[in-house]
């Protein structure tokens, strides 16, 4: 094709499509975060709420200005730029940020309880990426169940509620979030026994 944006564009919106045909319930999930990030935005208020284990998280953006400082090295006259914070709420930022910064929370919530219930059961040594973990090979068996385990704990609650009732209670009097999205028929618990939750 002569035009990759074009190109591009079309597949972007297939994807889009196919993964509201497949998985229809996160884009809704997405969509109402956003939501709730527009209202926060609106009453000046950050995004706030506490993980399954414990650790608060306050998602705040500003507006930044690009400030440029000249300086004389020798005889050389350089210019640095920098991005300066302004006390203006970026309402784009906030929207964008809301989604992944949400489930990035509950990801590291399921490394900290995965550590901790893992060392319950004897592992020592951990080499972990973001969702991703590893151990040494005699330790795997029991590396894995603590993973299912941490999970099986985290998102048997219902964590989205939990997030609705802490993000209100920081908006005015009087002001609701939009009901919860729909939930699907999965069971978390069924990763206990799940072969390929993971491997």
């Amino acid at each position: 094709l002569d035009n990759d944006f074009t190109a591009c564009y079309y597949l972007a919106q297939a994807i889009w499509e196919a993964m509201d045909e497949v998985m229809g319930g996160t884009q809704r999930c997405m969509e109402w975060l956003a939501e709730v990030s527009d209202i926060c935005v609106s009453h000046g208020v950050p995004v706030r709420w506490t993980t399954p284990v414990g650790f608060p998280v306050k998602q705040h953006y500003s507006k930044s200005e690009l400030r440029c400082v000249k300086t004389m090295i020798g005889d050389t006259f350089r210019k640095h730029g920098f991005r300066e914070d302004l006390d203006e709420v970026d309402p784009r930022k906030m929207r964008n940020g809301i989604s992944p910064n949400w489930v990035h929370s509950l990801d590291a919530a399921a490394l900290m309880l995965t550590v901790y219930m893992a060392q319950q059961q004897g592992v020592k040594d951990f080499a972990m990426v973001h969702d991703s973990f590893a151990t040494t090979a005699f330790r795997s068996e029991a590396l894995a169940n603590s993973i299912r385990e941490a999970y099986c704990s985290i998102f048997e609650r219902d964590v989205l509620a939990d997030f609705k009732r802490e993000v209100e209670a920081t908006l005015p009097e009087g002001v609701e979030l939009p009901p919860l999205p729909t939930y699907g028929s999965l069971d978390p618990s069924s990763v206990r026994k799940s072969g390929y939750f993971f491997n």
